[in-house]
């Protein structure tokens, strides 16, 4: 348990008893590893009982999963910010508070699905954050991180909307930068070539400044991070689930998940110009693409190329960066407490390297490489 945890209402006393004891561990950042860093989670932990915002561990942006760490009892709480908001959290753990599921929360039965909201929420420090672009590509490139690891790859991908116009298969870099960094449209014609096409629309949606996945895609097309107009649909339910039913105003902003994003793309639109004439396009990473599957979602190449492995690898798909696992110190804890989240550190840090798995890659297969978020990929010749 943390020195620094919040004080927990007195209704909730009796149920904190049983948890008292275990080392609570937070984890914040990238929606685009979330499925490689809960199923890792769950590889080095032995899991006792768990609860989750939405119906899927895997599917959720928050959890928390009760359980051992070897000998030692833990509670794992999740909260998965994005990219720049986790590597400024954990960075500035001495000061940001985030909100976590309540250590009370979930303490029977597994993934069972709760609120998160109300009482079942507790602020506190981050300990470990991930990210899919290094620290010094956000604008929280201070105080440096005391660690930040490159664990694994991360593909990203373009996709356009469930029915939207067939005729769209590729993005260029030019094209993106022409939507993102233009007026967030611009005439499907310009994609096609075919000036039938003209009067066809294509819009950009995405996520918002804090994520990974955004800041990834605007280096790799080398458009700007902060002259940026995309639209936020209007849907017909929450979280972008449902039916289109307006583009909304273009902003800087957008989506705080890329299961928001990935829900938009799945979706079709309620104003009749379904099948033949508008399209959206958005960009997700690896851990949302289950779900464009799920939707008919449609995936486009990029620049070109289609996305494969084998494409990743040897560097003709270049729609990628590096999965980074970070932390600041472990400052708030007693000595042993801290020795065991550093063990839990390492021991997950080793698990992602070795097998990440949910359509993230090992660096070990990579025959390119590259220095920096949007940087020229070229051979890997270790």
């Amino acid at each position: 348990m943390k020195i620094k945890s919040s004080i927990l209402s007195l209704a909730a006393t009796a149920a904190f008893v049983s948890s008292a004891s275990a080392v609570t561990i937070d984890i914040v950042g990238s929606t685009a590893g979330r499925t490689a860093v809960y199923n890792q989670v769950l590889a080095i932990i032995t899991e006792t009982s768990s609860a989750a915002s939405g119906a899927t561990l895997t599917g959720s942006n928050q959890a928390i999963i009760h359980g051992t760490f070897g000998a030692v009892p833990v509670i794992v709480r999740l909260n998965f910010t994005g990219s720049a908001a986790g590597v400024n959290q954990v960075a500035n753990r001495a000061t940001i508070q985030v909100p976590f599921f309540a250590e009370t929360v979930g303490l029977s039965g597994n993934t069972v699905s709760v609120p998160f909201s109300g009482g079942n929420i507790a602020n506190s420090a981050a300990e470990i954050g991930y990210s899919d672009v290094f620290q010094t590509t956000t604008a929280f490139r201070v105080p440096a991180l005391a660690v930040e690891d490159e664990i694994a790859v991360i593909p990203f991908q373009f996709f356009r909307h469930s029915d939207g116009n067939t005729s769209l298969t590729n993005v260029t870099s030019q094209l993106a930068r022409a939507i993102y960094g233009g007026a967030g449209s611009v005439p499907l014609s310009l994609a096609t070539g075919n000036v039938a096409d003209a009067a066809k629309t294509i819009y950009g949606t995405g996520r918002d400044a804090l994520s990974g996945t955004r800041i990834t895609t605007f280096a790799e097309v080398a458009t700007s991070q902060v002259a940026v107009s995309q639209y936020q649909p209007i849907t017909s339910a929450t979280n972008g689930t449902g039916i289109v039913t307006a583009l909304g105003a273009t902003s800087t902003g957008g989506f705080t998940s890329g299961s928001f994003v990935a829900n938009v793309l799945n979706s079709t639109f309620g104003d009749g110009t379904s099948g033949n004439a508008d399209t959206i396009i958005g960009y997700l990473g690896a851990s949302d693409w289950p779900a464009q599957v799920a939707g008919n979602a449609v995936a486009l190449n990029f620049n070109g190329v289609p996305y494969s492995v084998a494409n990743l690898q040897n560097g003709s798909y270049t729609f990628w960066g590096y999965l980074h696992q970070f932390n600041n110190g472990f400052a708030g804890f007693s000595a042993g407490d801290a020795t065991a989240v550093g063990n839990f550190y390492s021991s997950l840090r080793d698990a992602l390297v070795a097998n990440p798995g949910s359509g993230v890659q090992p660096i070990s297969i990579m025959a390119v490489f590259r220095d920096g978020d949007g940087a020229p990929v070229g051979p890997n010749l270790e």
